[in-house]
């Protein structure tokens, strides 16, 4: 059976569990029955995108893959009037390595996720809401990936962008939560608005929304002057939006008052990842402009640093890791913008960092089980010598920290290195600088992360709770991505050479994409880069081991001269809210100020004078109306006898030479 023709299927059946659970099972009070629901048919989804996945590995391996697949259907289809640009919107589907690959990617995590949410929302009141919630969104995400053209790109796009708003605010009863859930809808949509400007204008421009038929036109010609960098800028404003990126980055950390699983899922298949996904898929419009480039290049690399310096100083773990994607999400960004040569190892990362950083947050969740009944169960303060309490959690949550912090042999020590060499290898004066500050922020990263590991597992404090692992439920997905975040980097490239068969695969799934869209990959090993790699990942290692292993032996040094404003702009994250903060009251409200007078008494005041002197001028003329006959009759007399003075003294003749 040739499976790739129900490839639709892949986002209509976490659609169809959705609406299930809404119009039925979630009215099966106490029951797990929507947990099923959702999780079978994400199953299914995932299945499917398997065999849509081997199918076209094997037209490539046959050499039989003649191009991207095409599912369309027509939507609206409007001829041109008056020289108005005729619409054609489509409805479809596009089948590729990069889109094949990242819906591989969702789904598998995505049901991981979902089987352990069984285990953490158990007796939530809003258990079968959540599991419908989070089909919504696996959809959202998956129409966004499978999309052929921008506009139902964009309409996947603000469906992850309502998914995250419900799901963040699920415990909406929390002021804090409530807060989050909107800071991120209105953050994000920020971003969007340039997105859809960018949107609008290539389709001006081109006449299609189609990804592959805009790919296919001569581009530097069509786009000329400030439209060739300006283009891809704006549609890089959503994906700054969506994935988190500096200035716009302000709304993830807060997005953690969700449910862990939420956190996971956003984090590692969904949300953030759709932007760095954008980028990808329009690649075609970045390679043309070397300015777009950089500007996504330095502004990854800046979100990497910033958001790893936050990540030193915080004591909830899942602020920790939130500001940990925002930094992994700003190295996808470098590797996209320094060119080609970075394109496959950005995709490479965000598909590992998928395994590991769902990890990590599942991790978290199962960390904070015990100490639920505390204000905050993510608070580091609680934690300590939880090693030997939870061993499951605890090797597994070390696979995963191993495997972020570029452990050699690790998922991230193949696809997190690769990026930052990348920008090493472009031989470009800029990209050396950038890979110079990439290089200190993986340093920073290995601090942190250890840090929060040490932190929580080791030291010589005893839990105060009664502490105990988790359900099997919940440590079963911990172990299979613990699995992946150790073997997922040697399906790697050949730059890595393993002797494997399979160890440049992915280089080699990903050639049709890249050459499509004319992105020449060429690499070669770098043993400097390598071996830079493994020193910071032990620099950092050992920095926090001295620091954090036994527990705070330093805390006084913060009160350093030198250190302690570091540390205050660390804990204040660089006044980032705060920015926003007086913009909003400058601008936003300044503006909203000034078009609310201009509203009040310009346009109100036009259309309230405009009544206003009709009523008095109807005021005026009722006053002659007064019914009585001999009245009317003396106006009449003198109007007459006006007229006739007017006739005899001349005015007849003036009035003739006047017209």
């Amino acid at each position: 059976m040739d499976w790739i023709k129900f490839a639709y299927l892949i986002p209509l059946l976490p659609l169809a569990a959705f609406l299930l659970i809404v119009f039925g099972f979630r009215f099966f009070k106490g029951s797990r029955i929507s947990s099923y629901v959702s999780i079978l048919f994400n199953t299914a989804s995932f299945v499917l995108s398997c065999f849509v996945f081997l199918k076209i590995l094997n037209l490539e391996h046959t050499d039989s893959y003649s191009g991207p697949i095409q599912f369309s259907l027509s939507w609206i289809h409007l001829h041109s009037v008056s020289g108005i640009i005729p619409l054609h919107l489509q409805i479809g589907i596009l089948l590729d390595p990069l889109s094949a690959i990242m819906a591989l990617m969702v789904t598998f995590v995505s049901t991981l996720i979902m089987i352990y949410s069984i285990g953490y929302m158990e007796g939530d009141p809003g258990f079968s809401t959540f599991f419908s919630y989070m089909s919504l969104f696996v959809m959202a995400m998956l129409t966004l990936t499978l999309s052929n053209n921008f506009l139902l790109t964009f309409a996947g796009w603000e469906l992850v962008g309502l998914c995250s708003y419900l799901l963040i605010g699920f415990w909406y009863k929390k002021p804090s939560a409530a807060k989050a859930a909107i800071k991120a809808f209105v953050v994000t949509r920020t971003g969007d608005v340039g997105f859809l400007i960018g949107m609008i204008i290539l389709y001006w421009k081109t006449g299609t929304f189609n990804f592959i038929q805009i790919s296919h036109l001569n581009l530097p010609a069509l786009l000329s002057g400030w439209l060739l960098w300006g283009i891809p800028l704006l549609i890089f404003c959503g994906a700054v939006g969506k994935s988190a990126q500096f200035p716009l980055h302000v709304w993830l950390p807060d997005a953690m008052e969700g449910p862990t699983p939420v956190s996971a899922l956003i984090h590692a298949a969904t949300m953030v990842a759709a932007g760095v996904y954008l980028v990808a898929r329009t690649y075609f419009l970045f390679v043309i402009s070397p300015t777009a480039l950089l500007v996504v290049a330095w502004i990854g690399v800046f979100t990497a640093f910033m958001a790893a310096t936050m990540a030193l100083v915080q004591w909830d773990i899942k602020r920790v890791l939130a500001y940990s994607t925002i930094s992994q999400l700003g190295y996808m960004m470098l590797g996209l913008g320094v060119g080609p040569i970075g394109f496959v190892f950005a995709i490479f990362l965000l598909l590992t960092h998928a395994f590991f950083k769902a990890l990590l947050f599942l991790g978290a969740g199962s960390v904070s089980h015990p100490f639920h009944e505390e204000e905050n169960p993510f608070d580091m303060h609680h934690y300590g010598g939880l090693k030997k309490k939870m061993p499951h959690t605890y090797w597994t949550f070390l696979f995963a920290t191993l495997a972020i912090t570029g452990c050699p042999l690790f998922a991230g020590f193949f696809s997190k290195d690769a990026v930052i060499d990348s920008a090493f290898q472009s031989r470009i004066l800029t990209h050396n600088l950038l890979w110079g500050l990439a290089l200190f922020t993986a340093f920073l990263t290995s601090a942190y992360m250890f840090r929060m590991f040490f932190l929580t597992f080791h030291g010589t404090k005893e839990p105060e709770h009664q502490v105990h692992e988790s359900p099997w439920v919940m440590i079963l997905p911990l172990m299979i991505l613990a699995v992946f975040s150790l073997i997922g980097g040697w399906f790697g490239f050949s730059w890595y050479r393993l002797h494997l068969p399979w160890h440049d695969w992915i280089e080699r799934f990903m050639n049709p994409y890249v050459q499509l869209y004319h992105i020449p990959v060429s690499h070669t090993i770098d043993w400097m880069g390598m071996g830079l790699g493994t020193f910071v990942f032990l620099a950092g290692f050992f920095t926090a081991w001295v620091l954090y292993s036994k527990g705070l032996r330093f805390a006084s040094a913060l009160e350093n001269p030198i250190i302690k404003p570091f540390h205050q702009l660390f804990v204040q994250k660089w006044y980032m809210d705060e920015f926003w903060g007086l913009i909003l009251s400058l601008f936003g409200f300044g503006l909203s100020s000034i078009a609310s007078w201009i509203d009040t008494n310009l346009f109100d005041g036009t259309v309230r004078g405009i009544g206003m002197g009709t009523g008095g001028i109807g005021l005026k003329i009722r006053s002659i109306q007064t019914g009585f006959v001999q009245q009317y009759a003396f106006i009449i007399y003198l109007a007459v006898l006006i007229l006739i003075i007017f006739v005899v003294s001349g005015g007849y003749l003036w009035t003739a030479r006047f017209f």
